[in-house]
């Protein structure tokens, strides 16, 4: 630990003794939740969030003007899910759009 900065050292040593904890003690704590905050963001795959970039990415638009100020929960919970896994399975088997 010594190749640390010293604030950084000092950082660590002091809320461990706010915690009644040895530094090492704390630093293990904190790099085992790190580790399973990556290993939990790893694991999500198809989020809406996904499926919007994917869509973006593949230039999918809706062919009419939608109003979504006046619908959006409904769209949000039922109508853009639907719409965007279809057209990413179209772009998927459509080899000339990259996804």
């Amino acid at each position: 630990m010594t190749d640390l900065p010293e604030a950084l050292l000092k950082q660590l040593e002091e809320i461990a003794e706010d915690e009644s904890r040895t530094p090492a003690d704390l630093l293990e704590s904190l790099l085992s939740g790190y580790i399973q905050m990556r290993g939990r963001q790893a694991t999500k795959k198809g989020t809406l969030a996904d499926l919007a970039r994917a869509a973006e990415r593949a230039g999918l638009r809706s062919s009419q003007p939608v109003d979504t100020s006046a619908r959006s929960r409904e769209i949000l919970e039922t109508e853009f899910p639907d719409y965007i896994r279809r057209n990413w399975d179209k772009a998927q088997d459509d080899p000339d759009l990259h996804v």
